[in-house]
């Protein structure tokens, strides 16, 4: 019994520190499993990977199968070191901040390489593009190259601007 509480008041001295500055193997040696639970609870960390919550990301993003599966061995791996549902959020959204900033960057890019191709021509030549994107694959095809950023890539681009004029000049209609 003695054993017992001492290890009941080493983990509460451990309870307040954070989980970096606590060797892992040295919790193991040292506590039992409700005791190890007791400690991750405190710190924040979900009973299982599954448990942690993914918040601030879109919808179509979350429901996307590849990042599903990033995110469900994200979740293993921070639950397998004990990282706690807040800290494992904030990296996931820094990830996807990261990813849009690198997005936007790519599409201004692309942008930028369009306007040299297509000068002062480059509208018009977005509304063949456009009505081709629409004519070929419909809303979902469109706003699937929206939300990826493909739609400003010159060489999709230039593939639908070429089919949009394809289709107008053997009078195919484009919506």
């Amino acid at each position: 019994a003695a054993a017992a509480a001492q290890g009941y008041v080493n983990l509460q001295t451990l309870v307040g520190k954070r989980i970096a500055e606590v060797p892992k193997e040295e919790l193991i040696k040292h506590y039992s499993p409700e005791q190890m639970a007791e400690f991750y609870k405190a710190q924040g960390v979900p009973e299982t990977p599954d448990a942690y919550e993914v918040q601030g990301l879109p919808d179509y993003l979350t429901q996307h199968p590849g990042v599903k599966d990033a995110l469900q061995n994200a979740k293993a791996l921070a639950h397998k070191h004990g990282v706690s549902g807040e800290l494992f959020n904030e990296f996931v959204k820094m990830e996807y901040d990261l990813h849009q900033r690198a997005v936007q960057e790519r599409q201004s890019a692309n942008l930028a390489e369009l306007s040299n191709l297509y000068g002062s021509n480059l509208t018009k030549a977005n509304d063949i593009a456009t009505k081709a994107a629409y004519a070929l694959g419909g809303d979902a095809a469109v706003a699937q190259l929206a939300q990826s950023g493909l739609a400003s890539h010159p060489m999709i681009f230039n593939m639908l601007y070429k089919a949009g004029m394809m289709m107008n000049q053997d009078n195919i209609p484009v919506q």
